[in-house]
């Protein structure tokens, strides 16, 4: 696993107020990818909207945290720019509206 760091300020500021919407609705998700050099790679998310709710889940803040919890290889600005045209980038990023409205920073 590759991460970008340090993380845009534009992925930091929007997990930041994912995290603030999903308290003030009282649901809140922080789900660990992965660790690297003392850093851990998250994704942050709630239930913004009604097809989103999740069964038996109506307060509160779920942790989730990948176990092994993987290593990740942190990489630079211009590294991480030219990943997109590997055939794996291509390959995720089809899929990617898999994710949701889920948000990630590594810090």
């Amino acid at each position: 696993m590759r991460v970008k760091y340090p993380s845009s300020s534009e992925n930091i500021a929007l997990a930041e107020k994912v995290f603030a919407e999903g308290r003030e609705r009282g649901l809140v998700e922080l789900k660990a990818l992965a660790t690297a050099e003392g850093k851990v790679a998250a994704t942050v998310w709630f239930p913004k909207y009604p097809n989103e709710e999740v069964q038996g889940w109506n307060q509160g803040m779920k942790l989730e945290i990948a176990e092994p919890l993987p290593l990740a290889k942190l990489v630079g600005g211009l590294r991480w720019w030219s990943f997109r045209f590997l055939p794996r980038f291509r390959h995720f990023q089809k899929a990617a509206f898999l994710i949701g409205t889920r948000t990630w920073a590594a810090a």
